[in-house]
């Protein structure tokens, strides 16, 4: 699974003067989840919906405001992955880093982003969360042959998709999609 089939694109993109609640308005009005920051030197942030909310709360309750711009929000620095990067690798960047997205960048030009709920997406994808079809949990030990067993549990339908860890202690879990007989 690649990175390129899963971001979100085109990825939104607003300046960084832009006052906080309007990039807000901006994000809620075409469901995105986070937007780049375009600086003097080109891309200087990925933002997330919970950061601008964020930067909305902060401060005395009671005192006048000044309307905080893109450039008041210190996000942390921006990750970077490349299109055809693994989604594998876009989740352990994502974890590792804390961030709210990745930005999706080829050379210098903002593709999309990526961010926790397109990797769930894909990952509901995989194991078919909304394909119709018999779907089969599986457990299967440690010192025991995965492929046999896939062919055992079959019963010679059509495996559609197959997403299975091992364990050492525990040995594979998982779950198999069945479709139609084998010709």
């Amino acid at each position: 699974m690649i990175v390129r089939h899963w971001m979100s694109s085109p990825a939104p993109v607003l300046l960084e003067d832009t006052p906080v609640g309007d990039a807000l308005r901006f994000l809620e009005a075409r469901r995105a989840r986070a937007l780049g920051i375009l600086g003097p030197r080109g891309l200087q942030a990925i933002i997330g919906r919970e950061d601008l909310y964020r930067a909305l709360s902060v401060g005395e309750p009671w005192e006048r405001r000044r309307i905080a711009s893109l450039a008041d929000v210190r996000p942390r620095p921006f990750v970077a992955v490349g299109p055809d990067e693994t989604l594998e690798r876009a989740l352990q960047l994502l974890e590792e880093r804390d961030t709210a997205a990745l930005a999706v960048t080829e050379g210098s030009f903002l593709l999309g982003t990526l961010g926790p709920e397109d990797v769930v997406k894909a990952f509901a994808r995989l194991l078919g969360g909304t394909d119709p079809g018999a779907r089969i949990p599986l457990a299967v030990p440690p010192e025991a042959d995965l492929l046999g067993e896939l062919r055992r549990r079959s019963c010679g339908l059509v495996i559609r998709g197959l997403a299975a860890a091992f364990d050492p202690v525990h040995g594979w879990s998982g779950v198999m999609r069945l479709r139609g007989r084998v010709a």
